[in-house]
């Protein structure tokens, strides 16, 4: 149902999208965040498998769509329950049409219409601006009763002038660095643990019952997107990226997995680490081996990047990437925030699922298979 929104002597409605919008929609996109391609949208929003409507808050105005507040369903799995989240997508308002209070009305629609029904949950990863944004709804939205954190992503920075700073600054880090970078990278490539009891195989593509096995044998409590086949073969076919999967076998048996994403027609080339698995990182020899394959292949990139907790830390700097979070890249860098919180008309004082407390950070733990998704 649409919602009459009066301001001054203009009236917007504010509702959940409807298949008619879709034109609409892309031109706003295009208009406010840069263009998107239909194939895009239809592989996010139309054609995902968890829910039968599409969870897009939109403003009307004069019959045209002028805002927007995009999200699309998640499968969580926490402990041995199964939770769907919506998660939040850059918000858009047309220019012309700003500073009418329509991001509020926008946000309070979409909280309002999914307050007593599934999706239960709200994931996002926002710039500072809108958890500002966010955090003046604060009561209305029980951000109080989630978590608001840092979503740490290290980077294997192999063309410093990939880090360039903001605007026009020239980059001191590439300055700085440029020259030792290469020789830096070969030796902790060549001093990084492997492991001599398995056989990688690399392959295109992403062999989703292979992943969703790895997956199911190592599930860790705290949240993260619920990787059975067919959330696999639907993540995987992200349209903006082409991937490919780095197995570890032992006596032909797959005990690790890493996929990786190149987004296409990036400019300078950036390789994502899309997946780790086992998800806990309790095979970090095998996971060491198959990092270094990847980096290996991925020699033109100027950046590697991998997110969240999935691989041990210890291997990551093993193999030279370090945290946003931290100097020197914590200089040139803006991290990610991670915003969860329940959908729901109760109140909240902690947020709690199968013996889970997901008002703290350590409830969760995501990385770029989530992460790319939003």
């Amino acid at each position: 149902m649409a919602q009459s929104v009066q301001t001054t002597d203009e009236t917007y409605d504010v509702r959940l999208y409807e298949p008619r919008d879709r034109e609409d929609l892309l031109a706003l996109w295009d208009d406010v965040l840069g263009k998107e391609p239909g194939a895009w949208f239809d592989w996010k929003f139309r054609d995902n498998p968890y829910l039968d409507e599409v969870p897009i808050c939109v403003t009307e105005y004069d019959g045209e769509v002028v805002g927007a507040r995009p999200s699309f369903p998640l499968p969580l799995r926490v402990g041995d329950d199964s939770l769907l989240a919506l998660v939040q997508e850059g918000a858009m308002v047309h220019a012309d049409h700003r500073r009418r209070g329509l991001f509020t009305r926008m946000v309070e629609h979409l909280y309002d219409h999914y307050a007593d029904r599934e999706p239960a949950a709200s994931i996002g990863f926002p710039n500072d601006r809108v958890v500002s944004a966010l955090r003046n709804l604060d009561s209305r939205l029980s951000l109080s009763g989630g978590v608001v954190d840092r979503l740490p992503i290290y980077y294997r920075v192999q063309d410093p002038a990939a880090m360039t700073g903001d605007g026009d600054r020239p980059g001191w880090l590439a300055r700085l660095a440029g020259p030792a970078v290469r020789p830096y990278l070969a030796v902790r490539d060549a001093t990084a643990p492997g492991a001599d009891d398995v056989r990688i195989e690399r392959r295109p593509g992403v062999p989703a019952a292979t992943l969703a096995s790895l997956a199911g044998e190592h599930a860790p409590a705290a949240a993260h997107a619920a990787r059975d086949e067919r959330f696999y073969r639907w993540r995987f076919a992200h349209p903006r990226f082409e991937y490919a999967t780095y197995v570890a076998r032992r006596d032909g048996r797959p005990v690790a997995a890493v996929v990786a994403g190149r987004e296409r027609d990036a400019t300078p080339p950036v390789v994502h680490v899309s997946e780790a698995l086992p998800p806990t990182g309790e095979r970090p020899d095998a996971l060491s081996a198959l990092l270094g394959e990847l980096v290996a292949d991925s020699a033109d990139a100027a950046l590697v990047a991998a997110a969240g907790p999935r691989l041990p830390d210890r291997v990551l700097l093993a193999h030279g990437f370090l945290p946003d979070t931290r100097a020197p890249l914590s200089a040139v860098t803006t991290p990610d925030n991670f915003v969860a919180r329940p959908l729901t008309s109760d109140d909240v004082a902690t947020w709690n699922r199968d013996g889970v407390r997901l008002s703290n950070r350590d409830g969760w733990t995501l990385s770029f298979c989530e992460r790319e998704l939003g």
